[in-house]
């Protein structure tokens, strides 16, 4: 190998040295784990237009980028604590949903989720708009439903919270 060719190894393994030391870190021996119970719905009407289902969240995750002091990314996984109101819309074409929080803060209306796909076994309604992005996935048969939040305030986030819904 050449001269070149062997600075060009060492630069690139002091970099990856360099860089690894700087951004990989070593995972947990045991990573943590919360697990919750629901309630099955039995005997459930199949989720249509015009519905409304009355949600409480059974789990929450978070992941949350730190941007001051420490920097690093934070991530959490809870029992859930939050309650929603989710409506169908009568033309089947959009989702409204108002979570507790929401309406804790103030808010008197649910936000408008156009449904982008429907399948024999979910509806998935999504809102995309700065700085979050949001998606809702419902599963038509038992009314449960994935709610995610993505988006950029102080740093990089996402929160994920399963609703068991009736």
């Amino acid at each position: 190998m050449s001269k070149i060719g062997m600075l060009a190894v060492a630069v690139v393994a002091a970099a990856a040295g360099f860089a690894g030391a700087q951004y990989v870190q070593t995972p947990p021996l045991r990573a943590p784990k919360y697990i919750v119970s629901y309630d099955v719905h039995s005997g459930r009407q199949t989720l249509k237009p015009g519905t409304s289902l009355g949600c409480k969240a059974i789990a929450d995750s978070l992941l949350l980028e730190k941007r001051v002091g420490e920097q690093n990314v934070e991530a959490i996984g809870k029992a859930g604590t939050d309650t929603a109101s989710i409506k169908v819309a009568d033309d089947g074409r959009n989702v409204f949903m108002l979570t507790g929080a929401s309406l804790r803060g103030g808010a008197t209306e649910g936000a408008l989720m156009p449904i982008i796909q429907t399948t024999p076994d979910f509806i998935v309604a999504q809102r995309l708009g700065w700085p979050s992005y949001e998606t809702l996935v419902i599963d038509i048969h038992s009314g449960n439903a994935v709610w995610t939040v993505a988006g950029y305030i102080v740093g990089m986030g996402t929160e994920a919270i399963y609703f068991q819904c009736d």
